[in-house]
């Protein structure tokens, strides 16, 4: 295992720790619903999907690491661009941010700023198919969870802030 493999498991690792941390501590409070997210009908029900969702990514990016046979080579490979220029570990730290950042700030300020950021990371560019992603899936959580599934939402803003 050469240097770079090597730090990069390690962040990734760290990553993967920290984030199922923060979903056992969250699961752990009152309204947790016993592990059933629709259950505990609660506002914290969407960032803790996004930690299932971040400790998810952590875990594939995991494994994406240790099956893969390109990361054997050497980092000066031309070859090896791809993993350098992975976005996974940004990917993650956006979804950790969006999940801290919805419980404070409510959902409308975090899903605006941070939903664009994540469409570019994983590659969405053409501009048609960025606004119908971005119009789509902003709102288009908002009425999944809170119309459709009776998830209650954290509030769209925070009054105490604005």
């Amino acid at each position: 295992m050469n240097d770079s493999r090597a730090v990069r498991l390690s962040i990734s690792s760290g990553v993967c720790l920290v984030g199922a941390a923060f979903l056992v501590s969250a699961f752990a409070g009152a309204g947790a619903g016993d592990g059933n997210l629709a259950a505990g009908d609660t506002p914290d029900a969407l960032p803790r999907i996004l930690l299932i969702a971040w400790v998810g990514l952590a875990l594939a990016d995991i494994a994406r690491q240790l099956l893969s046979a390109r990361s054997e080579r050497v980092a000066a490979d031309p070859a090896d661009a791809g993993l350098r220029n992975s976005h996974v570990g940004i990917v993650m730290a956006v979804s950790l941010a969006l999940a801290i950042a919805i419980v404070f700030l409510g959902y409308l300020v975090p899903i605006v700023i941070a939903l664009p950021l994540l469409l570019y990371l994983t590659g969405t560019r053409a501009p048609v198919a960025f606004a119908a992603s971005f119009l789509l899936l902003g709102p288009g959580l908002w009425l999944l969870f809170h119309h459709l599934l009776g998830i209650r939402l954290p509030i769209l803003m925070s009054g105490g802030l604005f």
